[in-house]
């Protein structure tokens, strides 16, 4: 469970780089593509900085990997930290209702997984245990359908940052394992000791901060710069002119003309006749 703040909208329009550099992508799911917040909500029966320790006990621990209970785990917590089992259940349940979903991110997996052309596979991999999952996150999650794997800790016994983990994960990437190397997979997580262990293994990790870093990140990773160069001019043909150091907008021909000479169409913004002096002082300047 990760409690965090929310995210950055942003647009990404991805055009890739060929061949793809990357072959499999791995997200987490808490802190990345979903938070839970405690602002707003008062009168919390075990408070956010207690909840905190919490979840990241051996016994929660424990709990995300499937080996103990929640019955058993909440009564072990319960001992451990002198609270009511009854009392961590509704903390829980309050929290649930503030859950909300990264959707900007969802699509630019979307949008990217599409222009990969099926070349490139999207694994979720979270710490989290069954009844969370179940109870408040698998309809949603799955429903987005941008993953071609989805591999929980209570399913695989293993958590991350243990290396246990990372094994599985790039055993069951993909059945082509070379698709599955770790130079060729991409990890994106919002824990630094997660990003660290995945680093040692040799994949290239991301730690989330904002979503526009991350989107960032993969454009910079995927994307081909040269066609994405050409997309930006075209989207702003007819409209690109100098600016002066103090954002003086300089609506001059000179620059115009270097631009239809250097690409011969329409991207440059030309004054009647502009086409016709490029070419004249072309030939003049030959003689």
């Amino acid at each position: 469970m990760d409690i965090s703040s929310g995210v950055s909208p942003t647009t990404q329009v991805f055009h890739l780089k060929t061949p793809l550099p990357f072959t499999t992508l791995v997200l987490d799911l808490g802190g990345v593509l979903s938070f839970y917040s405690a602002n707003g909500i008062d009168d919390l029966p075990i408070s956010p900085s207690l909840l905190k320790i919490i979840v990241n006990s051996p016994d929660w621990h424990s709990l995300e990997c499937g080996r103990v209970s929640r019955h058993d785990c909440f009564e072990r917590l319960a001992a451990e930290f002198k609270i009511v089992p009854q009392d961590l259940d509704e903390t829980l349940g309050r929290l649930a209702a503030t859950l909300t979903y990264n959707q900007e991110l969802v699509d630019a997996v979307r949008q990217l997984k599409e222009a990969a052309g099926g070349k490139l596979r999207v694994l979720l991999a979270t710490n989290l245990c069954q009844h969370d999952w179940e109870e408040h996150l698998r309809r949603t999650v799955e429903g987005w359908e941008i993953f071609d794997q989805i591999l929980t800790t209570f399913e695989v016994g293993e958590r991350k940052p243990d290396k246990a983990f990372y094994r599985r994960l790039l055993d069951d990437a993909n059945a082509d394992a070379a698709s599955a190397l770790p130079a060729k997979t991409v990890f994106i997580d919002n824990k630094p000791e997660n990003c660290v262990m995945a680093a040692l293994l040799g994949i290239h990790a991301i730690q989330f901060e904002t979503t526009e870093d991350v989107m960032v990140k993969l454009r910079n990773m995927f994307g081909d710069p040269v066609a994405r160069g050409e997309a930006w001019m075209r989207q702003h043909a007819g409209g690109m002119w100098s600016t002066s150091s103090t954002g003086v907008l300089l609506k001059e021909q000179f620059s115009q003309l270097l631009l239809f000479e250097l690409t011969g169409d329409s991207l440059a913004t030309l004054a009647e006749g502009g086409a016709e002096v490029l070419e004249r002082l072309h030939w003049e300047n030959l003689f």
